[in-house]
């Protein structure tokens, strides 16, 4: 990881990042999500959200159980002006967004861009440069919130996977992230090693992991998990939310929820965002040819897993509760 030298604008952006996730959200509205449905994927996806919508805007969403990239209609990206973006998730009153950005050939930022949220990005295609550093698909980026963003550029045009999310309430966290600065983290550089959540509570899933952000202050890490056909995991429930997107092959995946469970198909594109407490996985989960996804979690991922769903429910525990929290800095 490479750190850069950072500094501070006099403005911060929080408007274009707030106005972005409102425009964007509006996308979810359209589609005819609405407070607490969960839509057939044949429509695109399953959006589950916290609060009713305003204004035909949803101002809140708590639970996307699946989605696909290829079914959403790009919209302009005001956090990135002159881009485009597919939302997959978006809070307007938080800022945060998960979202395919796509950068033109020639595109270059401005130079005096920050945002009170924290920005990530992971090149899905194409290439960019990022201040002084050539970034490639299978890189990524993060910049702390409250500090000046690189130059973004592309020459020949980019797909990013992109995300929003807001500052830490933790002071001294947040001015140790500052105080970092913004990094990169090679995709070709970082090493695959076996995932070891599941092996610390006892329960042996055969998998791979490839950390892209692990932040010591705050526990909030993004990484890459990799595994061969046939794999399944058992159902499992983790206390914080966590988010992925499907980079390669195949996943059929199972929320375990009370009006019944919802599977969802993944393809390359496929995205989900669970709030803790939600169960899901099982033995219906698993992939035929293999798969790589892309993972997020806001704090220290923990994992307990079970034998049964039952009304949306976790019984008979499998091993002991599990958490991969990050090494200090």
């Amino acid at each position: 990881m490479r750190p850069f030298e950072t500094s501070r604008r006099h403005a911060i952006r929080r408007a274009a990042v707030r106005a972005t996730a409102s425009a964007l959200v509006v996308s979810l509205a359209l589609a005819g999500c609405t407070t607490g449905a969960i839509r057939a994927p044949d429509a695109g996806g399953a959006v589950g959200t916290r609060a009713t919508p305003v204004d035909g805007e949803l101002v809140r969403y708590s639970f996307v159980a699946f989605r696909e990239t290829q079914r959403i209609a790009a919209r302009r990206f005001d956090s990135l002006p002159g881009t485009t973006a597919r939302v997959l998730g978006a809070d307007p009153e938080l800022g945060r967004i998960a979202a395919v950005v796509d950068v033109p050939a020639g595109y270059a930022s401005a130079d005096d861009v920050d945002f009170r949220e924290s920005f990530e990005f992971y090149v899905l295609d194409g290439a960019v440069r990022f201040g002084a550093e050539a970034l490639v698909a299978g890189d990524f980026a993060f910049v702390p919130p409250g500090v000046r963003m690189p130059v973004l550029a592309s020459t020949r045009g980019a797909r990013l996977l992109a995300f929003h999310d807001p500052s830490t309430a933790d002071s001294e966290a947040l001015e140790k992230q500052q105080a970092r600065g913004p990094y990169v983290t090679r995709g070709a550089e970082a090493r695959w090693s076996p995932g070891t959540v599941s092996q610390a509570a006892g329960v042996d899933v055969p998998l791979e992991i490839k950390h892209l952000k692990q932040d010591p202050w705050t526990g909030a890490r993004t990484w890459l998990v990799r595994m061969k056909g046939g794999v399944q995991v058992p159902w499992e429930r983790h206390s914080v939310p966590e988010e992925g997107y499907l980079l390669a092959g195949d996943y059929r995946l199972v929320e375990c929820l009370r009006d019944g469970a919802f599977v969802g198909s993944y393809r390359p594109g496929g995205y989900f965002y669970r709030p803790g407490g939600i169960l899901h996985s099982g033995p219906e989960s698993g992939t035929r040819r293999g798969a790589t996804w892309l993972m997020r979690s806001p704090a220290t991922l923990d994992v307990q897993f079970y034998t049964e769903c039952r009304d949306g429910r976790g019984e008979g525990p499998l091993g002991t509760p599990s958490t991969d929290a990050p090494a200090p800095p």
